[in-house]
């Protein structure tokens, strides 16, 4: 991991998906002491193809299909202003 960069490159993960508990990513680093929010990857492939599985999910799962509604449902206003 690299230091002095964004939270989400130092962790290879630019959409900084929130750690879950019970859920492993292809390519998460088995070390996961580097962040207590956010997943760390093991290589940035595998932190862009994280965001690319979360959102086919919000369309399958959740019916979006609007740029708002991904963004509001990936950063939720309760959370960004």
């Amino acid at each position: 991991m690299t230091t002095g960069n964004a939270r989400g490159i130092r962790n290879f993960n630019p959409g900084n998906i929130d750690r879950v508990e019970g859920t492993r990513w292809q390519g998460q680093s088995d070390d996961q002491s580097g962040d207590p929010r956010f997943v760390v990857f093991t290589d940035a492939k595998w932190g862009i193809r994280a965001i690319a599985r979360l959102l086919i999910a919000y369309q399958d799962k959740h019916g979006l299909n609007t740029v708002r509604g991904f963004i509001s449902r990936w950063a939720p206003s309760v959370e960004n202003d």
